[in-house]
């Protein structure tokens, strides 16, 4: 048993030392560190985008904890408050850059 494990040590040794050995290991390495840095920096190229989601409340009691659950959970998403009709909102949604309408 005691020269089994200088003839391991020994291979292992030679085998970890080996260039080809350590270029695959340096290699998936960066792999590794890129791909779970995959959403990091497709962020920081895309830059930051708020969208924006039309809220009309009728009873005007649903807005602000709907936004506050919101903020919460993305902070990507913006609600605003519109106080006009639906048919209103939708003529809006079609002129300005709000994502959708929220009833």
């Amino acid at each position: 048993m005691n020269k089994f494990w200088i003839v391991f040590s020994h291979t292992y040794g030679s085998k970890c030392k080996s260039k080809s050995f350590i270029s695959a290991t340096l290699i998936m390495m960066v792999l590794t560190v890129v791909l779970i840095s995959m959403p990091k920096i497709t962020s920081y190229f895309n830059g930051h985008h708020v969208e924006k989601v039309a809220v009309i409340d009728r009873t005007r009691q649903l807005f602000e904890p709907l936004n506050s659950k919101i903020k919460k959970v993305n902070k990507d998403i913006k609600l605003t408050p519109f106080k006009e009709g639906e048919n209103q909102a939708k003529k809006r949604l079609k002129m300005e850059n709000s994502k959708d309408i929220l009833l």
